[in-house]
């Protein structure tokens, strides 16, 4: 290139474009150098098509750029704006320092911002002007769809403490989510898993399912298994292998237990605790041991059916009804009296049950079946032979002292006494017969023998009597000189002689 030092250009060389080593060389599709007049090339390159610049490039400012592209705006226009092939959609920078993409016209698009119109936002990005990202002040994330410029009206915030919160303006916990509703016609949670099957799912009326998105409980799901589930201490426990089963079945320590609620213990003593019942002061109420005993402190009531006035009461104790028409039962019993009392009752069948009644108006009644006592101890058999015995008194070993068979007979230590009725008092004895009282009477050392006869005083046997006589042993002649050491007095009839003979501690002899 000729050296053009100290030559006119803009006199002699008009137009002229140094290019690379070439003067006055026309642009062509080649990229070169634009040089001066000594040949030094600038960072700006051309071509009939293309353009490029190296180094830093400074735009509406004078002074030196500080970066390789370094645009200033005026304050009032864009400070730059790109376009597509349709002018009208552009995506810009604005002289706030927005960048957007949008169609001017049409307005919808959206854009960055950055210490504008945002209130107390340092950075924001948002669609028309209204919803989408902004950073807070104080480092929070919002996310809102309908123009809000504040944190409380955000739809989502993610806060500076890590805390991420959904529908509400603030929360203390790691995730807080606010449903849009109160009924559970609108959800506030809902989680699935990959095939979009509802796994949680959380009502704006408080029910919450587990495998159904449209729960009717407080808690409703389908199978339930947990290690533990805890809230400021343990409040529901379940040790490995100890599952939960809702909808039809609760049970613990086992499986399905085919029941409403089943609880199986760990261990076959007293040592061990299958169920315990505590009040709020935790004093134990109902205890279950192992070895099934089961403890109850306080009093058991029964209410009645029907009747709020009427209970039974177990206490310690004691075992009592609250009102006069209560009956206190124990066992099975259809054909009930009307009396207050107390049943001891044993098997059960359609007539009614094998029962031991006391009432105390009437007496104690034992039964085969339910009768109201007619003494004050009644005793009914279940027979009519002696193969069944209605009362039996026994000693302490064992034997039998007094037996009444349901074939009327009484047996006294074994030997039995037919067809009589006794009679004891504390002054006398009295052996009834046939309806004729005191046959015979015992009192002190007398003997009395006819319709209620006590005795002459001077006498060890009286016989009374209008219609009947004395009838003394009769026997023949050779039966009387048989018996063997006769006492003396001793008199019988001799059937062979017709008259009373005496013995007089020597020989018989006839009394007439």
């Amino acid at each position: 290139m000729a050296n053009l030092l100290g030559q006119n250009i803009g006199t002699n060389y008009k137009g002229i474009l140094s290019l690379d080593s070439t003067i006055n060389t026309p642009l062509d599709a080649t990229l070169r150098a634009v040089t001066d007049g000594e040949g030094n090339a600038s960072g700006l390159k051309l071509s009939t098509t293309d353009s490029s610049f190296s180094g830093k490039l400074g735009v509406g400012t004078d002074a030196a750029p500080s970066a390789s592209l370094q645009i200033q705006g005026d304050g009032t226009n864009d400070i730059a704006r790109f376009f597509n092939a349709d002018p009208i959609k552009t995506v810009f920078i604005s002289n706030r320092g927005e960048i957007g993409a949008k169609s001017e016209f049409a307005g919808d698009g959206g854009f960055i911002g950055y210490n504008g119109n945002f209130g107390v936002q340092v950075f924001a990005l948002k669609r028309n002007s209204v919803g989408g990202l902004a950073v807070q002040s104080l480092s929070n994330i919002g996310f809102s769809v309908n123009g809000a410029n504040s944190v409380s009206s955000y739809e989502m915030e993610l806060t500076d403490t890590g805390n991420l919160i959904i529908g509400g303006s603030s929360g203390t916990a790691r995730l807080a989510v606010k449903g849009s509703g109160t009924t559970s016609s609108t959800t506030a949670l809902l989680v699935q898993n990959s095939a979009g099957t509802n796994l949680l799912s959380v009502l704006d009326n408080g029910n919450v399912g587990i495998g159904t998105n449209t729960p009717t409980a407080s808690i409703e799901a389908t199978t339930f298994k947990s290690s533990s589930i805890n809230d400021n201490g343990t409040v529901l426990q379940f040790l490995p292998s100890y599952n939960m089963y809702t909808l039809s079945q609760f049970s613990i320590g086992a499986g399905d237990m085919s029941a409403r609620l089943g609880v199986k213990g760990y261990g076959t003593t007293s040592a061990t605790t299958s169920l315990l019942v505590q009040n709020s002061s935790g004093t134990e109420v109902l205890k279950v041991t192992d070895d099934s005993v089961t403890n109850a402190r306080g009093t058991i009531n029964v209410l009645h059916p029907s009747v709020a006035t009427r209970s039974l009461k177990l206490g310690w104790g004691s075992i009592f009804a609250t009102d006069s028409g209560s009956e206190l039962t124990l066992g099975a019993v259809f054909a009930v009296p009307s009396a207050p009392q107390i049943l001891l009752a044993g098997n059960t069948r359609s007539s009614g049950a094998n029962t031991m009644q006391l009432q105390a108006s009437l007496g104690v009644s034992i039964a085969a079946s339910l009768i109201n006592p007619s003494a004050q101890l009644h005793v009914k058999g279940i027979g009519t032979t002696s193969a069944t015995t209605a009362l039996l008194v026994q000693n302490s070993s064992g034997t039998d002292l007094l037996k009444v068979t349901d074939d009327g007979l009484i047996n006294v230590n074994n030997n039995a006494i037919t067809n009589v009725g006794a009679v004891i008092s504390v002054s006398a004895q009295r052996l009834d017969s046939g309806g004729v009282l005191g046959v015979i009477r015992h009192q002190g050392n007398q003997i009395g023998m006819g319709n209620n006869t006590t005795g002459d005083a001077s006498a060890l046997l009286t016989l009374t009597s209008t219609t009947k006589g004395f009838l003394p042993p009769r026997m023949t002649t050779t039966q009387k000189n048989a018996i063997a050491t006769p006492a003396s007095g001793l008199i019988v009839y001799d059937t062979d002689t017709n008259k009373l003979a005496c013995y007089n501690g020597t020989t018989w002899n006839d009394l007439f």
